[in-house]
């Protein structure tokens, strides 16, 4: 969870990595003799927000599998095993793109040795993109290429070995380790076209896209990846266990977390019809769907407030959510979001297209569309606003909208948290 204020959108990343990034602000002067003066930022968008963090829990309860022959029943109340792997790797994974690959390397150099594969190997997982390989190596993730290609070799993937070598060697005998030096191998790297005063049409695909893109294609997906890295896991018994072991460590707000992921994995997209939805939405227990439609909403406006959750395809839910906030007891935010659906004609648009082409384009709308922003301020402005409080190495929160304590308060009156 992260708190952006007032009515300024932008986009997520410039906050998320605040708090682990704020201790950069103090770093030695290049002579080494006392730490350089924080500079104070020139905008509000410049100002750097603690991420609220909670510490794992010292024991959940949660019953552990005895081995990996103890399947997975693949159930809601299940804590899914690639779940664990990405709570114990996650972490290490953000280093490398905030830090650099030689940074990472010495993160996970006290890692032993089955340790650090798994976590080079998730590493490229979580980077891997919608193009693969193709993706990966075009990112700054792609830095530490030579990394992952030892790592494959390491963890046994033989073939998915050879296939990353060949699209390593594709950049030249010597794999650049800079990532702008190989963006510009990539047709992308070339000026777009304008099509029109908001449009642009990206530099068509070259040569060295099209081979990089078949070595992606014969590497094998995302999904098939994890398959392979939970393989090697299981492989390894130690591993195995350590990682288990994480089971009965995941607080409330992880398991929360990983609840609604899986709830969203079973929805279909919210740019189809609305009958569509609502025949699926028709599926889950009332409990899993006001979880589902809270967080459809609270992943919108954390990032951009209610303004964006109206004018984004998690839109076509408000009265859902609308819904969800009474049956969780947030009578105060409801009244807020009612008074945003209230600016909508009945009955109300769920088709997103149409709701953006009459409510939220043209000149004409910016008043309005600043009017339905407001809401945030109001919604943030419960019980005297945000109060961040520190707790040894936690960060935690009150005031405010209060939505995700009251989805897991939910969550734990309806018993859903998974284990």
């Amino acid at each position: 969870m992260q708190f952006i204020p007032s009515r300024h959108f932008r986009p997520i990343l410039a906050l998320a990595f605040g708090l682990a990034l704020s201790a950069s602000a103090y770093a030695a002067s290049d002579d080494g003799t006392k730490p350089d003066v924080p500079k104070s930022p020139r905008s509000i968008l410049e100002t750097r927000i603690p991420i609220p963090h909670e510490p794992d829990a010292a024991n959940n309860g949660c019953r552990l599998r005895a081995s990996p022959a103890e399947r997975e029943t693949g159930a809601l109340s299940e804590v899914p095993f690639w779940s664990l792997i990405e709570h114990v790797n996650l972490h290490a994974s953000l280093r490398v793109i905030l830090d650099g690959h030689e940074a990472y390397a010495k993160l996970i150099a006290p890692l032993d040795e089955d340790a650090r594969n798994l976590a080079t190997l998730y590493m490229l997982w979580h980077y891997f993109g919608r193009d693969g390989l193709h993706t990966f190596l075009s990112g700054e993730a792609g830095d530490a290429a030579p990394l992952v290609r030892d790592a494959l070799k390491a963890a046994g993937m033989t073939r998915e070995h050879d296939v990353f070598t060949r699209a390593m060697a594709l950049f030249g005998k010597d794999y650049p380790l800079d990532r702008d030096t190989r963006w510009n191998f990539y047709g992308w790297s070339q000026p777009s076209t304008q099509i029109d005063a908001v449009t642009s049409r990206p530099a068509p695909l070259n040569a060295f896209d099209y081979r990089m893109m078949a070595l992606a294609r014969e590497f094998g997906s995302k999904a098939a990846l994890a398959k392979r890295i939970t393989a090697f896991v299981e492989s390894k018994p130690a591993l195995w266990q350590r990682i288990e072991g994480e089971r009965a460590h995941l607080n409330e707000q992880d398991r929360l977390r990983i609840l609604t992921s899986a709830l969203w994995k079973d929805m279909v997209s919210l740019w189809r019809p609305y009958p569509e939805i609502e025949k699926r939405l028709a599926s889950f227990t009332r409990p899993q769907r006001t979880l589902l439609v809270m967080s459809a909403f609270n992943d919108e406006f954390m990032n951009g407030g209610v303004h964006q959750f109206f004018y984004n395809s998690e839109g076509a839910l408000a009265p859902e959510v609308r819904e969800a906030m009474i049956e969780l007891g947030m009578t105060a935010q409801a009244a807020i979001l009612q008074r945003g659906l209230d600016m909508f004609a009945k009955p109300y648009v769920r088709d997103t297209q149409r709701r953006r082409e009459a409510y939220f384009h043209g000149d004409d709308k910016k008043e309005w569309g600043e009017r339905l922003a407001a809401l945030t301020d109001e919604l943030y402005a419960l019980d005297g606003g945000l109060a961040f409080h520190q707790i040894k190495d936690s960060m935690v929160v009150e005031g405010g909208p209060g939505i995700e304590f009251a989805m897991l308060n939910y969550a734990r009156k309806t018993s859903l948290l998974p284990c």
